[in-house]
């Protein structure tokens, strides 16, 4: 799979030293906000848990070293031994999965179809959470996940914004993909 993703993709070392980590069939996915280290808003980032109870996760990250747009999502994909983040955060929102497919199966259709890496952040690096809501959205029209997925992730992002306040802005911010 590392051999043909596109250059703001990154695949984790655990990834690509043990692929076969990506065959594994996903159950469930998970979207959990973690504080950013100036502890202001929550970052987002949704995992395709799998039947061992391990995920790999999706991050939108902000490309650093792009010295063309530094609003520019890098997506790292990543193995976790765990489902959701350790680190105090949002409630996760959890949908399962309504059909059998593999890791690595929604992971190609979420960037060679759906090219759901190229995102730009807003002007202030903002809008994870929307490009969360967007990948759900691809999951849905693919019947990985339940087609009402929206309805139940907008409901979810109101508790979240009722709990946390203006850490979990509302109306959500959203970046913007690209072609």
């Amino acid at each position: 799979m590392s051999a043909s993703l596109p250059s703001n993709v990154y695949l984790d070392p655990a990834l690509r030293r043990t692929p076969s980590l990506l065959n594994k069939r996903v159950v469930s996915v998970i979207v959990v906000g973690t504080p950013t280290s100036n502890g202001d808003f929550y970052h987002f980032r949704l995992s395709l848990v799998t039947e061992a109870g391990d995920a790999i996760r999706l991050d939108p990250t902000i490309h650093l070293k792009s010295k063309t747009d530094p609003l520019i999502t890098i997506l790292v994909i990543e193995y976790k031994h765990y489902m959701a983040s350790h680190t105090p955060g949002t409630e996760p929102f959890h949908i399962p999965a309504t059909a059998s497919y593999m890791a690595t199966e929604i992971c190609g259709l979420l960037v060679h179809v759906h090219k759901v890496n190229q995102y730009n952040f807003d002007e202030k690096g903002r809008g994870c959470r929307h490009w969360c809501a967007v990948v759900l959205d691809k999951l849905a029209q693919s019947r990985i996940v339940q087609y009402d997925v929206s309805t139940l992730y907008r409901q979810w992002e109101v508790s979240q914004h009722l709990k946390l306040g203006s850490k979990v802005p509302m109306p959500r911010i959203c970046g913007t993909f690209y072609t």
